[in-house]
Order: structure tokens, then C-alpha cells, then sequence
């Protein structure tokens, strides 16, 4: 029988060893978020059902478990911005296939280079780093948090790939690094030669687009009226083992999983986006688009618009409930110290780019921007502001 361990443990160099003996037993893992609170750690535990629990006081026993199937190797949640997380099964070929991919795009040479781990090992892309260097048999240091100096440090030791989030990038000094990989945006507007921002989901084990190109063996196909984004890859999850049926307000969780709904082997992401000269341009979730006075934008686009003014670090576009427009579009916005740069510059450049509709009915600029536990920006958070 094959098990599930859920694993409440600091983020260490130690996890390496516990995650390759726990795989040799033929049992999969499941990271718990050690930002979470202990009710939050119960509500993880309670929505995948593990076998094991290994924590600070050691290895426990629970009841109720569910045994995972032969192959699988990860448990690993959603963020659930939209909602209850679901929880996905990936199997050893899935999490080896996206592996092997990322590491022939950005051309690693396991003798040379070495992995910062520094994200949170409940998230794809934070476990990712960790489980390619694993398979690929590269060094990596795992980090309990993205601290500047230590990163900086360990890469005057010659590590020289890491994976961020883009709030970190300025913090840091990233021009000795070889690969320096952004998940979770879309294509930045400018961006240095060894940054590469990508694309890509949990249920597609993380990037499976970098700098707008797809990886190899990665399909990606656009629908023409709705221009949702489904994606084909071999790194695809095989299935949920946990969804939150909303009726029962319980988890309905299955060993065997419960299969995606593929077209052709496509998988349809709640992403829309477009090709331009053969690269994919991400508009933003489905339900992200606002409706303004009638017209209908996209806040992606404009954020890409003020992101490209000099002097200009974050930038959120959220729509706020208006009795006039329905909703009104505001901007909070975080510039360099030194920059000048106005809210009449800033609604002048929109205007010119985009439309006068497309202009925020308000900009703030702030000294930092909300964040979620893996370093997104928190846009319900943005929205209150303004109220």
C-alpha cells in the first residue's frame, strides 16, 4: 500500500534526505504552509487525508488516512484565489518530465551549476526547484525565506539559478546568475537577459512557458471567442485528489483521483491570452477583466502600460464598485524613491497608450503593496484600499 506524509516542518537543507526517504518507501508527499496558523495546518491535513504526519515532535499516525496509488509522488494544493484549494495528484513522470524540460530550455550543466531554493516548498514553484535538482542530481540550497543577503551570498559560492517572485528582484543583485526564473506573470516589458518570466499552473507542475515560448513537448492553443488559454504537456497532473463540494461544505477526496476534463489531451486553463510574433501574451484571468461605463479592459494591460514608466517598482489595477460605472478602475502603484514621476503623468501615458476609459478613476501611490504567502500581489486586499 502506498501512503500520503504530510510534512509540517521548517524549510531546511534536512527536507532532501526526508523527501528521498519517504519516495523510497513508495509513498508521496504533501507540504504543509508553515505560515499557516494550527487551526489552517488542520484544515490542510483535513482536505488530503495523509497517512503520516512528521513534524517537530516527530512522525505520528493519523486516522481516516487514504493511500495514494502507485507512482504518485506528490499532493500538492492550489492557492485557492479563486476559491476553496483543490488539491492535485502528480505523479513521479509528470514532476520528472517537467524537469527535464526546464533544465534542457535553460541549458544546465549539473556539474557546474547549483539551485536557490528560497520560495515556500507548499508551492510549485518554491517544491519545483527542489525536486529538479533531485531528479537532475544538482546542489541546491534551501532557504527558509528569500533573504537578499543570503541569496547574494550563496551566489559568490557559485549558485547561480534561483526562482522568485518579481517583488525580490529588486533587492538583490541578479547579474551573475545564470537563469533567474519569475513565476506566476505574464511577459515582463523589460527585463535583463538572464531573467526569465514564465508561465504555467500547479496542474502543469509550474513554467511550462518561458519569456512567452513554450517549452519543448508544450502545446499551447487559444480559443478564438473566448480567448481562454488550454495548454498540452507531459508535465500535466494526473488528477484531484481533494475538491470542495460547495453543497456539502465538506472535501470530497479519492485515492484514484478525479480526472481533469482534457480536450484532444488539452487541458483549459481560466487564463486568457494571445500570441504575438509567436509568443503568448497573458491577459489575466477570466474573471479578472472589468466592466467600466460598458466598455470592458483587461487590468493586465494597463498595468503593463504604467510598469513600463521609468521609475515605477509594482503597480495593481483592481476595480472597485461604483454607483455611476458600475466599477471605477483605481490604480496603487509603488515607485523608486527618487522618481518624480506624477499622477498626471501617469493618467497622460494611459490615455495616450490605452483610451480615456482605460484611465484610473484614482491612483495611489503607496509604500508597499499586499501580498499573499507567496509573495503576489493580494488584489482583494488593493480593493480595500480604496473603500
Amino acid at each position: 500500500m502506498n501512503n500520503l506524509v504530510a510534512i509540517d516542518l521548517p524549510q531546511t537543507q534536512d527536507l532532501l534526505k526526508l523527501i528521498a526517504s519517504i519516495w523510497d518507501d513508495g509513498d508521496a508527499i504533501y507540504f504543509i504552509d508553515q505560515r499557516f496558523s494550527d487551526k489552517l495546518k488542520q484544515q490542510a491535513i483535513d482536505s488530503v487525508r495523509p497517512k503520516y504526519l512528521i513534524n517537530l515532535e516527530g512522525k505520528c499516525e493519523l486516522n481516516n488516512s487514504i493511500e495514494v496509488c502507485h507512482g504518485d509522488a506528490l499532493i500538492i494544493s492550489t492557492s485557492g484565489t479563486t476559491g476553496k484549494p483543490k488539491a492535485l495528484i502528480h505523479t513521479f513522470d509528470s514532476l520528472k518530465s517537467h524537469s527535464r524540460l526546464v533544465n534542457e530550455y535553460l541549458k544546465i550543466n549539473s556539474q557546474k551549476d547549483k539551485w536557490i531554493a528560497c520560495l515556500p516548498l507548499n508551492h510549485i514553484g518554491g517544491l519545483g526547484v527542489v525536486l529538479r535538482s533531485m531528479f537532475e542530481n544538482f546542489e541546491v540550497a534551501i532557504l527558509e525565506k528569500p533573504d537578499p543577503k543570503r541569496i547574494n551570498d550563496l551566489n559568490r559560492e557559485g549558485f547561480n539559478l534561483i526562482s522568485l517572485v518579481i517583488t525580490i528582484l529588486s533587492k538583490i543583485d541578479i547579474s551573475h546568475f545564470k537563469a533567474v526564473v519569475l513565476g506566476g506573470m505574464a511577459e515582463p516589458e523589460k527585463t535583463q537577459d538572464n531573467v526569465f518570466a514564465t508561465y504555467g499552473l500547479t496542474e502543469t507542475g509550474g513554467g511550462v512557458v518561458y519569456n512567452g515560448q513554450t517549452l519543448n513537448k508544450v502545446s499551447i492553443r487559444i480559443d478564438k471567442d473566448s480567448s481562454l488559454i488550454s495548454v498540452k504537456t507531459p508535465t500535466l497532473f494526473r488528477g484531484y485528489r481533494s475538491l470542495f463540494n460547495e453543497t456539502l461544505h465538506v472535501y470530497e477526496i479519492s485515492a484514484q483521483g478525479i480526472e481533469p476534463e482534457l480536450t484532444d489531451g488539452y487541458f483549459q486553463t481560466s487564463d486568457c491570452g494571445f500570441f504575438d510574433n509567436d509568443r503568448l501574451k497573458i491577459l489575466g484571468r477570466t474573471d479578472d477583466v472589468i466592466n467600466t461605463g460598458g466598455e470592458k479592459i483587461w487590468p493586465g494591460t494597463i498595468e503593463s502600460e504604467i510598469s513600463a514608466i521609468e521609475g515605477i517598482i509594482e503597480v495593481a489595477v483592481v476595480p472597485v464598485a461604483d454607483v455611476k460605472w458600475g466599477h471605477k478602475i483605481v490604480a496603487a502603484i509603488t515607485k523608486q524613491p527618487q522618481s518624480k514621476i506624477t499622477v498626471t503623468e501617469i493618467a497622460n501615458v494611459i490615455r495616450d497608450s490605452l483610451s480615456d476609459w482605460a484611465v484610473p478613476k484614482e491612483i495611489k501611490f503607496v509604500q508597499e503593496l499586499p501580498k499573499t504567502s507567496i509573495g503576489k500581489i493580494d488584489k482583494q486586499a488593493v480593493i480595500e484600499m480604496f473603500k
